[in-house]
């Protein structure tokens, strides 16, 4: 094992505790202003078979919730991100873009977990919810919540059927796949 004490990995430890530090003082300024936190999940496993018209199986999504939390009545899926990142990276103007934009991968993974949380029915009775990010780079933005709204069964179902044509795409034999250049 290398050594913490010297080098990158003592710097690196150093910026772990400093990201770490400034959560827990974010959390608590939010607690001072009168929000009553409770945490519901941490690092929460969740899946869905999934089906898609024209496909003859079922698909397996999955993925690992880092945070799953209750502020006042609604329930937040959070997924922590140690680089920066920005609203602008969580508003999804055009849904094409969800599945044909790199920029938005970060949105598209907390979509794809509210969207399995929900058909789950994992949603506490009289909560709504939202779906979003904590970028320690970013951490005076706070929760960076996809589109700055709850999540609406609208919002479920335009997911989904972007997800659909993904799917089909991935599994269609005729296709080729085309390696995205990321600027």
């Amino acid at each position: 094992a290398k050594s913490v004490k010297t080098g990158k990995n003592l710097l690196s430890l150093e910026i772990s505790r400093q990201f770490v530090l400034n959560f827990l003082n974010y959390e608590i300024s939010e607690i001072k202003k009168g929000k009553r936190i409770k945490i519901l999940g941490l690092e929460q496993k969740i899946d869905l078979f999934y089906q898609v018209e024209g496909l003859s199986f079922p698909i397996r999504l999955k993925g690992t919730i880092d945070r799953i939390d209750q502020i006042d009545q609604v329930t937040r899926i959070i997924d922590y991100k140690t680089g920066k990142v920005n609203q602008s990276d969580l508003n999804i103007k055009n849904w094409p873009d969800l599945i044909e934009e790199e920029k938005y991968a970060k949105a598209f993974q907390v979509l794809c977990y509210a969207y399995m949380f929900s058909a789950n029915k994992l949603l506490p009775d009289g909560t709504s919810l939202e779906s979003g990010i904590i970028s320690f780079k970013n951490l005076k933005s706070g929760f960076l919540k996809l589109n700055r709204e709850e999540i609406s069964d609208e919002t479920l179902m335009s997911f989904s059927e972007n997800l659909d044509a993904l799917l089909l795409y991935l599994f269609d034999a005729d296709s080729s796949f085309i390696e995205k250049k990321i600027p």
